[in-house]
């Protein structure tokens, strides 16, 4: 993590993160379902893939 402040993130703060960055995604026509690739610029930090799949109703877990 490259900002000093976001190094405390809870499980519930990434989850609301996420969920507002999947909510602007499709409100811009972004379909974020599939398959993401993160390269980070420092070869000392993890390189990441995000699967994204839509759930078909049910709990928000």
């Amino acid at each position: 993590m490259s900002d000093p402040e976001e190094a405390d993130m809870t499980p519930e703060q990434f989850k609301a993160a996420l969920a507002e960055l999947i909510a602007a995604a499709t409100d811009d026509g972004v379909d974020p379902r599939g398959s993401w690739v993160y390269r980070a610029d420092d070869p000392t930090e993890t390189d990441w893939e995000v699967m994204i799949h839509e759930l078909a109703g049910g709990s928000d877990d």
